[in-house]
This record gives C-alpha cells, sequence and structure tokens, in this order.
C-alpha cells in the first residue's frame, strides 16, 4: 500500500543565515565537474521510516540516512537505526518531550549540524563524525551533484508544496497548489542525480523529484564530510576547508 502523503510529518523549521557559513564555491576548482549521472542508493529502497510518520523528526531523521548512505558507500551493509535513536536525538538536540505532543515542534537543519559537529551521532554504539559543511550555491545544480558524487548525500531543505502530496514524481506546479511552503518545511538527503531528476530519501523510501522541483522549492542545502572523506585525489580543496575550520574555531 502506499503511502499516505497528506498523514505523515513534517518539521523543518525556516532556514537560519549565518554569516559564518562556509560557501562550497570556496572549494570547487575550476574543472572539477560532476558525472552526467551518479547513484549512492545502492539498490536500497526501504531506509526505515525512522518515526517521520508520526513525529516531526524530520531534522534528525535525514542525518541518519545521510549515515546510511555513508556506510554504504564504504561497503557495508545497510545500517539498521532503531526507532529510539531518532527519538532520543530530537529529544536532546530539539527538546522534545516523549508523549508530549506540544513539544513536537521540529527543528532548524543548522542547528542540527553544529550540534552534531560539537559531538557525534550514535547509532547502535557507533559515532558518525561530522568533519565539516559546506553550502552550495541556489539552484547551482553542479555543486549539489558534487555533493553526491564526493560526499554521498546532501542535507537539503524543502519548502514544499500542497501539490507534492499527489504527485508521483515531484515536480514544479505553476498552479496555487504549487506555491512554496503550502505544504510545509521537511529536511531530506538526496543520493542520486541523473540530467533531469534526482532521488530524494524521506519517510523511509526514494522519492523522485525533477530539477526543477529541486530549483523551485530548495529553500536551504549542505554538503556534508564525514572523518573518511578527507585527502582524497578529487582536486576538492580540503586543505583550504581545514584552514577555515581552524579560522572559525
Amino acid at each position: 500500500m502506499d503511502l499516505d502523503l497528506t498523514t505523515v510529518k513534517l518539521g523543518k523549521r525556516a532556514p537560519v543565515v549565518d554569516p559564518r557559513a562556509l560557501a562550497m564555491a570556496n572549494y570547487v576548482p575550476a574543472g572539477l565537474t560532476p558525472p552526467a549521472t551518479w547513484d549512492n542508493t545502492h539498490g536500497i529502497k526501504d531506509w526505515g521510516m525512522l518515526l517521520n510518520d508520526v513525529l516531526g523528526c524530520c531534522t534528525i531523521a535525514a542525518p541518519a540516512h545521510i549515515i546510511q548512505v555513508w556506510r554504504l558507500s564504504l561497503g557495508e551493509p545497510l545500517l539498521n537505526v532503531p526507532n529510539e535513536v531518532v527519538e532520543g536525538y530530537y529529544s536532546r538536540w530539539a527538546g522534545y518531550v516523549p508523549g508530549n505532543a506540544a513539544t513536537d515542534v521540529g527543528f532548524q537543519e543548522l542547528a542540527v549540524l553544529k550540534l552534531w559537529r560539537a559531538s557525534t551521532f550514535t547509532i547502535n554504539g557507533v559515532g558518525h563524525n561530522l568533519r565539516a559543511f559546506v553550502n552550495p550555491a541556489p539552484r547551482n545544480r553542479d555543486h549539489l551533484k558534487l555533493g553526491i558524487y564526493l560526499f554521498g548525500a546532501p542535507y537539503i531543505g524543502l519548502a514544499l508544496p500542497v501539490s507534492a502530496q499527489r504527485q508521483e514524481t515531484w515536480d514544479a506546479d505553476s498552479s496555487w497548489a504549487g506555491y512554496p511552503g503550502s505544504w510545509g518545511r521537511h529536511a531530506v538527503s538526496i543520493a542520486a542525480y541523473d540530467s533531469k531528476e534526482v532521488v530524494i530519501q524521506t519517510w523511509g523510501k526514494n522519492q523522485v523529484a525533477t530539477w526543477e522541483f529541486i530549483d523551485a522549492y530548495c529553500d536551504e542545502a549542505h554538503v556534508l564530510l564525514s572523518d573518511t572523506d578527507w585527502d582524497q585525489p578529487t582536486g576538492f580543496k580540503y586543505a583550504e576547508l581545514e584552514s577555515d575550520l581552524e579560522a572559525l574555531q
């Protein structure tokens, strides 16, 4: 049975602008271009709902999916993420009190990233560290593609339109139902692309969306680097990024 998108929960708050944010453009050298197509889903179709059907915990569930992609890219099987892990971080970081619906108010992506960088994201006793994150330029498809190709799965925010509730493939809609944010805001990861579409991980499944949809409704994007992403022969300016991170600290 297909998931009824009118019943699931959203939970991303409006983007926060931090003037200290590191722009991805500063670390992408001229000539570094992504492949025409790339797929980090490794054939996975069921990622686990991670409570996002009943809680507005998408800002926690999406990083959990990103960690799953990281582990798959290292040749490991799909990481099982227990629901209590997601609920625990939603409680610890966002202030959710289990059983108290009044505290189920979502969270900010930037706050999640800062808290994660300062600590760790532990799943099944194993800590997963966020070494850095950089922000792609708005509507820069090559930046998002490089984020997938080099680093697994960018963490993006969507100002979802009501029209997406009835679309098999999410696409831009010029009608009243396509107004950005008319459904609400949602945090997701994206782990695959080609010239026409991307593959989003949300509500436990892969959701296909057109690039036009991303252009129209993506209200923030972050490319996440794990500890295993550094010093690889890609041309990405790791040394400059490390220097800028030290300056920020």
